[in-house]
């Protein structure tokens, strides 16, 4: 009496192979991340404080105008897209604000931080006493 196994591994692995098994040879397609999404002039609010308007250019210098308050800071921005959240460091007027940032739909994003060292950098959107939030619109 011959042995089946052989036969029956052998259409077994072909069946596997058929069905599509991932090659580990072919690296799977990597979501690209678009590290200039932040690039542009946005409009918007920042809660308790009134309207805003905020200026990121590609060369890592911003410019936010605080409308309500009549006030105007200037200066250079870092950005994580490593990060999760991805991180923003606004640095300005001897001050630097730690900020996350979350795109909710194409053209808007929303940022959360402080400029408190002794708070640090939010870990995420929950609502937070001594928080700046923002929501922003990209200007067309």
């Amino acid at each position: 009496m011959r042995s089946i196994f052989p036969l029956v591994s052998t259409v077994f692995v072909l069946a596997l192979a058929a069905c599509g098994a991932p090659d580990p040879d072919v690296p799977e397609e990597e979501a690209t991340v678009d590290t200039q999404a932040h690039v542009g002039e946005w409009q918007g609010m920042i809660r308790g404080q009134g309207d805003v308007e905020l200026d990121l250019y590609e060369e890592g210098r911003f410019s936010m105008n605080m409308v309500d308050a009549d006030r105007t800071v200037a200066g250079h921005y870092e950005i994580d897209y490593d990060a999760d959240p991805v991180e923003l460091d606004l640095e300005g007027d001897g001050r630097v604000i730690e900020m996350i940032v979350e795109f909710t739909d194409p053209g808007t994003m929303r940022l959360k931080g402080t400029a408190n060292p002794r708070v640090g950098r939010p870990s995420d959107f929950s609502d937070e006493p001594n928080m700046m939030m923002m929501e922003l619109r990209r200007v067309e």
